[in-house]
């Protein structure tokens, strides 16, 4: 993890992170976000644990010091612990350290396969790299991924109620383009598991809807057609229908429950339920006119790591 060519200036040389493939070192910041993802790896033929954090790093050392970009670390640790820093001295009986896992896996391959693609509406892979735990570390052996990703303009889409309707609005139309127009998300034959606003970022600026946080993405197998956007489906599968995640409790005027067979419209047709929508507030669909659909798609397997970045 240390570089080799540490300076007086940089106070604790061991937390910095080099990426060799593009000759640049990075300090991560203060974690914003972190998850835990529990259970059983076929690939690996293992019960696994991993826990994943999020920073903001800057690069101290390359061609762009001070530059900032955003840093996914995801590491093993001794299965089924909740707290890492709980961990006793039987906890890794049972654990076997793994060079990755799925969701490691997942995660590097989708933002490495929508990155070569010219994916606009995800967030773009700058380096990776892959090494094995010390011995004092959680588990001695196991994986520590850590992904140097492009850091987006915006925000995150966790506080949407708090957006006025006009802007709420604006983000429907952004996310409509996102998902699926020319060379986006559903035409590049990928899938989400974990639909929700969390998982977005709202640049009001340059009017862009983000799709982040990809460890649940999928790409669809070669014999499959891409994804249909279906605004009164998708708008509610990723809680952007209404100001609440409670659909009962009223959804925005620009949601189509009236015409829930409407599939990838046009950008007329979105502009003018955007227009139809303006001034008006929240109301109470009628169910009983909506169908959900299900995916039946199989996942395709995510590719492999290597050590690189």
């Amino acid at each position: 993890m240390a570089s080799s060519n540490m300076t007086e200036a940089d106070p604790n040389p061991s937390s910095l992170v080099r990426f060799a493939r593009s000759k640049t070192t990075w300090r991560p910041g203060r974690i914003f976000a972190e998850r835990q993802f529990h259970g059983y790896d076929e690939a690996q033929e293992a019960y696994i644990s991993e826990v994943g954090a999020t920073c903001v790093a800057t690069q101290v050392e390359g061609a762009n010091v001070g530059m900032q970009e955003i840093l996914n670390i995801q590491k093993q640790i001794p299965s089924g612990i909740e707290n890492p820093g709980d961990v006793g001295p039987g906890d890794l009986a049972d654990t076997k350290p793994c060079r990755y896992d799925i969701w490691a896996s997942y995660d590097f391959t989708n933002l490495k396969t929508l990155t070569q693609l010219g994916c606009s509406c995800t967030p773009k892979l700058l380096g990776h790299k892959l090494v094995s735990q010390g011995p004092d570390d959680y588990v001695p052996g196991g994986f520590i991924l850590y992904l140097l990703i492009e850091k987006l303009a915006g925000r995150n889409l966790v506080d949407f109620a708090q957006l006025p309707m006009f802007e709420r609005d604006q983000v429907r139309l952004a996310f409509a383009k996102a998902i699926y127009t020319g060379s986006e998300f559903y035409a590049l034959r990928h899938k989400h598991n974990d639909p929700d606003r969390r998982n977005l970022i709202w640049d009001p600026k340059g009017k862009k809807c983000y799709i982040v946080v990809l460890e649940d993405a999928y790409s669809i197998n070669d014999d499959a057609k891409p994804a249909k956007f279906r605004p009164s489906i998708d708008w509610f599968n990723w809680n952007i229908a209404g100001p609440t995640l409670i659909a009962g409790d009223g959804v925005d005027s620009m949601m189509p429950y009236d015409d829930y067979k409407l599939t990838d419209p046009d950008d007329e047709t979105l502009l003018g339920m955007m227009k139809n929508a303006a001034g008006k507030g929240v109301y109470i669909p009628n169910y009983s006119n909506l169908i959900f659909f299900r995916d039946s798609t199989i996942h395709s397997h995510p590719g492999e790591l290597d050590q690189h970045g």
